[in-house]
């Protein structure tokens, strides 16, 4: 039923033409690609019948048909135009909150607000637009909220804020430099180089064997665009030399990066005022999230190839929601975008409570799973030269050093594949190029599946799945291959024990100590 007696209020009056304002880019490209087929009058008519009208006719509307009410310990939000609906958000069940200030919005003062509730796999609120002082009101009315549930702590007390991490310059272009971008097109150069030094011995030493690409080349020297022009030359570069073209498009993309990591990440902090964490990052667009410790459903902690070499990792925190949508609108977002590794792994300890050691005495796996990794490689590996022997010859024997490597990288993988388990947690670490260590709590395992395919119970193992609620960033649960059947069936056991008797274990255990600050 609505209440007719609430005090409600309106966003902020620039929604009616700000946000419209925003997508002015894209309608203008969308002009342009129409108009060079239809004409310009059209392109522009189209672009503002078909898409500027009804985007600003849609946010004219929200306006008129969406207020709000914040309380000290909820919100509620009426919207509709022909169906009206009022709902009903206690600060007790959000999971997020973001606040977000392009930079248009920073010079009118203004912020758009998301919240994320526990039963929710999307946003659950969004207030676009309202001032920036009202947002921040309303964070720390939900981070008061939080502490009060956590620690029973009186509403005259406000807890102190204390900063976890601040990067530096230095820190965000090492970031930059060591960043998943960065090693993909330093191992993408490296592959070229290594099939273009093997074509240039293969024409040397057995030449005979590769006139088909000499013909190939040849033939497509005709089909050169702007052949004979000022742009020739730049358009030959582009069309036929490979390693030229690589090493400027690695260059290119590498730069490219390099500018958007620091745009993204600079000026981040991350702040823990009671329960509450709360980190702020953007140069041009500042955006802000906070967590409550207590809704951590997993935590993460990666460390690439190239940041390993300078001691770095990023963390990355899930408290809920669904991978499948976030992958598909590439919202992923680290909790920590890069820092030195003892001091994430300290990091660690102050997120997740009573966690001794986050970096314990690793159970491995069965050694069987080295060879039988190595064996699937191999089986690759002579599939391809079988595919390539006859229009390629001796060209496939590139293939041969894969052999020797297929058992190296297996043996890498096999030592950095561990897992832990003890009353409060399951930390599982994999990977060696990229190692992944998870920590997941274990009062939120929702389920834990064992497997076994034809191989496993033909060696006698199986694979130990553990599923989470949140899996938006870290992925949730983990997956432990390899695992003696045994093992893998008392760990079963003993997580699914720990999951029921976990929440009585939390309630005996006093909460965190929080700051206060007397008034």
């Amino acid at each position: 039923m609505i209440d007719p007696s609430r005090t409600w209020e309106r966003l902020h009056s620039t929604t009616l033409w700000l946000p419209a304002l925003a997508r002015l880019p894209q309608i203008v490209m969308l002009a342009v690609l129409i108009s060079v087929w239809a004409g310009v009058p059209t392109g522009l008519k189209i672009a503002f019948w078909f898409v500027f009208l009804p985007a600003t006719v849609f946010h004219v509307l929200r306006f008129l048909t969406f207020e709000f009410e914040i309380t000290a310990s909820e919100i509620f939000i009426r919207e509709g135009l022909l169906w009206r609906q009022e709902r009903r958000i206690p600060f007790s069940r959000v999971q997020d909150v973001k606040i977000q200030q392009g930079l248009v919005h920073r010079m009118f003062g203004l912020a758009k607000v998301e919240l994320t509730t526990a039963g929710s796999e999307k946003r659950e609120v969004s207030l676009e637009l309202i001032t920036r002082d009202r947002a921040d009101e309303l964070r720390r009315a939900i981070t008061r909220q939080a502490d009060r549930r956590v620690a029973g702590v009186p509403d005259s007390v406000e807890p102190i804020g204390t900063t976890l991490a601040r990067l530096t310059l230095p820190q965000l272009l090492l970031g930059a430099a060591t960043s998943r971008m960065a090693a993909t097109l330093a191992a993408l150069i490296g592959v070229i180089l290594y099939f273009k030094t093997a074509l240039y011995l293969g024409s040397t030493f057995i030449g005979e064997h590769f006139q088909d690409f000499d013909r190939y080349s040849n033939w497509g020297e005709s089909f050169i665009p702007f052949r004979g022009t000022a742009l020739g030359p730049i358009i030959r570069f582009f069309w036929d030399d490979t390693l030229g073209k690589s090493i400027v498009l690695i260059l290119f993309g590498f730069f490219f990066s390099l500018i958007r990591y620091i745009v993204r990440y600079g000026r981040y902090q991350l702040t823990q005022t009671g329960d509450v964490l709360t980190k702020t990052h953007g140069i041009l667009r500042l955006g802000s999230s906070s967590l409550a410790r207590r809704r951590v459903q997993a935590l993460k902690v990666e460390e690439g190839l190239l940041r390993r070499w300078f001691g770095l990792c990023d963390v990355w925190v899930d408290s809920g929601g669904d991978r499948a949508k976030v992958d598909d609108e590439k919202k992923r977002e680290p909790f920590v975008p890069v820092m030195d590794a003892a001091q994430a792994y300290s990091l660690v300890r102050d997120v997740l409570d009573h966690l001794d050691n986050p970096q314990p005495a690793w159970k491995r796996v069965s050694p069987k799973a080295v060879m039988r990794g190595t064996k699937i490689l191999w089986l690759i590996l002579v599939s391809l030269m079988i595919v390539n022997a006859v229009p390629f010859g001796w060209f496939t024997l590139v293939f041969l050093p894969g052999f020797p490597l297929a058992y190296f990288l297996n043996v890498k993988w096999y030592r950095n594949r561990g897992y832990w388990v003890d009353d409060h947690y399951l930390i599982s670490r994999r990977g060696w190029f990229n190692r992944e260590t998870l920590y997941l709590p274990i009062h939120v395992v929702q389920n834990v599946s064992l497997t076994e395919s034809p191989f496993d119970r033909r060696l006698g193992l199986a694979t130990l799945a553990v599923d989470t609620a949140g899996q938006t960033n870290t992925g949730g649960g983990t997956a432990i291959r390899n695992l003696p059947l045994e093992e893998a069936i008392r760990l079963q056991s003993l997580l699914t024990l720990g999951a029921r008797t976990a929440p009585a274990r939390r309630k005996s255990v006093p909460g965190p100590v929080i700051q206060q600050e007397a008034p």
